[in-house]
């Protein structure tokens, strides 16, 4: 938990609330220091606000609090976002902000904090880590050139763009949700809206290994208040244009 007066990073006992070690975090003015995530006795901090700046991500022993390292580049994320990890426990976030060209999304190695690679802007992507999704190694996110959205399938070895879905509409008509679920068979779900006519479906796609297919589509609620669910069995749950939840056949969408 973050200290009251924001300068430190503690632990506390879960059953007695003894606090266990605390840490300092290089601040700025308005910064808090936010846990971000833990993974493998690792607990990973950076300090943040309500506004976006590019700051450096820090790794803390879960155990004792000490310091193992401080990532080689900033990174620019929300309080609310958590990085996405890789099966050998590298780290996919956003890197610094390009002012009129979007985020830099990097992999971090979980070693030492180092850059493995460090994806350009400016190629449409907006891929604020929260709306990305991670099925096994392949990394997903939202992508808009030219004002289209699509969806992106990103090489999580190069952070190169392997291949896209079909752009939605004409340019300025889709109101597409950064938030990507995917389901325990890898499809890929994604809220969408039509700023022209109103009303939001939800976007089901399959990634053939050389593309991504639209398998079915299935109206829904607002898309950007419209968090999908997927159950342990298999259906699919999100909010209907008359606030019901709905339950979906992940194989049809009905």
């Amino acid at each position: 938990f973050m200290s009251s007066d924001g300068a430190t990073v503690s632990a506390a006992a879960l059953t007695t609330g003894e606090v266990l070690w605390s840490a300092t975090v290089p601040l700025g003015d308005g910064l808090h220091p936010t846990p971000q995530a833990y993974r493998d006795g690792v607990v990973y901090v950076m300090p943040t606000s309500w506004f976006l700046s590019n700051e450096f991500l820090y790794a803390l022993d879960a155990d004792t609090g000490a310091l193992l390292w401080q990532s080689e580049d900033a990174i620019m994320a929300h309080f609310y976002t958590s990085p996405l990890f890789l099966p050998n426990g590298d780290l996919l976030t956003n890197g610094r902000y390009v002012s009129g060209r979007g985020w830099r999304l990097m992999r971090l190695d979980h070693r030492d904090g180092s850059v493995v690679w460090n994806r350009r802007a400016g190629d449409g992507s907006n891929p604020e880590v929260a709306g990305g999704a991670l099925y096994q190694d392949r990394f997903y996110i939202v992508r808009e050139p030219a004002g289209r959205h699509q969806l992106a399938r990103i090489d999580v070895d190069t952070g190169a763009r392997m291949y896209s879905s079909a752009p939605l509409g004409p340019a300025g008509t889709t109101a597409a949700a950064e938030d990507i679920a995917i389901d325990h068979d890898g499809l890929i779900l994604w809220p969408v809206g039509n700023q022209i006519t109103g009303g939001a479906f939800l976007l089901a796609y399959r990634d053939t290994g050389t593309s991504l297919v639209e398998a079915w589509r299935t109206p829904i609620g607002d898309s950007w208040a419209s968090n999908v669910g997927v159950g342990p069995d298999g259906p699919i749950y999100v909010c209907s244009r008359e606030d019901e939840l709905l339950r979906l056949d992940p194989l049809t969408g009905a």
